[in-house]
């Protein structure tokens, strides 16, 4: 079972900076997101790559982490043509990702 110790110190600190923890949840999410390779996603796309990895998660904690990362400048969000929201992985995340373990 994975634990918050995954993180690097790096992602760790740069999470309690912006006021958050290294919980397992988010561990779980940035790990996600460290696997996805399309420029942008939705939630839902998030929520089916976890029910496919057995990970139980309430959509609303990963919808919560997604704005969480938004605001750490972490991820963009952008309203879609039918008013979806969709997410996109910035430079800075794109820096965390080989410190997030596979």
């Amino acid at each position: 079972m994975a634990d918050t110790t995954h993180f690097s110190k790096h992602v760790r600190d740069f999470l309690h900076q912006h006021g958050s923890r290294a919980t397992l949840a988010r561990l779980k999410i940035f790990k996600e997101l460290a696997r996805c390779d399309a420029e942008y996603f939705e939630l839902e796309y998030i929520n089916q790559k976890l029910l496919e990895r057995n990970e139980v998660m309430a959509s609303s904690t990963v919808h919560k982490t997604l704005r969480q990362l938004c605001l750490m400048g972490l991820l963009v969000d952008e309203k879609t043509a039918g008013g979806d929201t969709r997410y996109k992985k910035t430079q800075l995340f794109q820096c965390f990702e080989s410190t997030i373990a596979g």
